[in-house]
């Protein structure tokens, strides 16, 4: 299948995505605001950038494919979250944590195979 041009549809979803959280936070964020020093603000147009593209290929990935094929791969996060854990804090995860990494990877892989 060919890639599709960002379409309306999909330019609104990622600008609901967005804007409805800053609206919704725009209040709160006044009795905490502090002045951003420079290094601050480009980290957060880092971010901010990489979440816009983040929300536009998800879009373009639940127009491609059945959410029930798409959706389990969410839980892989749990698999990235334990290996930043150990690559950026030092954090070795539990057995727990192992656990329950590997049927959800195993599974989500078997998932996309079919």
């Amino acid at each position: 299948m060919r890639p599709q041009p960002l379409t309306c549809d999909h330019a609104q979803i990622v600008l609901f995505q967005n804007l409805g959280p800053a609206v919704l936070l725009a209040v709160p964020v006044l009795w905490a605001w502090a002045p951003l020093t420079l290094a601050d603000t480009v980290l957060s147009a880092l971010v901010g950038t990489i979440g816009v593209a983040a929300h536009t290929l998800l879009a373009h990935a639940f127009e491609r494919i059945e959410a029930a094929r798409l959706a389990p791969v969410g839980y892989v996060t749990l698999a990235w979250g334990a290996l930043f854990g150990v690559f950026f804090f030092g954090e070795l995860p539990g057995w727990a944590t192992l656990a329950g990494a590997t049927p959800i990877v195993l599974g989500t892989l078997l998932m996309q195979r079919r």
